[in-house]
């Protein structure tokens, strides 16, 4: 959703968790497989271990077992818009929303930034209307709101738990 490969996101938590401000936590980063370029990931980055489970939605079944895997023993889920929420709800897994492009979010056409999204995608509205998620619009919030989550995973459970139940 116009945040790109996640690069810059990706930064953000490896300097957090750098900083202690998760505990010892490893990032898992998994890209959407809607996204068809090559990751950017820098490779001195030790606590943001990149993973592509498929290209292009060729998703074997062993590949979703791994990634319902990864959701179901994840302690905060960071998402940039994907139906991969619906399945953070279902695990009932602490799920923090990127609702910022990066550094270059001024220069995005208003109808491209992943905020706007939020707003206007059906999977993502189900969850966004029990309010079984967090929205972090800037790079502090992101921080903070993962520790949040961390100190009370049971946090916006109640939304969570709507969302199984609606859907």
């Amino acid at each position: 959703l116009r945040a790109g490969d996640g690069t810059y996101q990706a930064d953000v938590l490896d300097r957090a968790v750098g900083r202690g401000e998760f505990g010892d936590a490893v990032i898992l980063a998994s890209i959407h497989p809607g996204f068809y370029g090559e990751w950017n990931f820098n490779p001195s980055w030790t606590r943001v271990q990149p993973l592509r489970f498929a290209k292009a939605w060729g998703f074997s079944l062993n590949n979703m077992k791994l990634t319902m895997n990864f959701i179901r023993e994840c302690a905060v889920a960071v998402d940039f818009g994907s139906s991969l929420s619906l399945e953070t709800a279902i695990f009932n897994r602490p799920t923090v929303f990127v609702g910022f492009n990066g550094p270059d979010d001024t220069k995005i056409p208003w109808h491209k930034k992943i905020s706007v999204a939020y707003q206007y995608y059906t999977h993502l509205r189900y969850i966004l209307d029990v309010h079984g998620v967090e929205i972090a619009s800037n790079e502090k919030e992101l921080v903070e709101k993962i520790k949040k989550y961390l100190e009370n995973p049971s946090l916006h459970k109640e939304g969570r738990t709507r969302v199984v139940e609606n859907l």
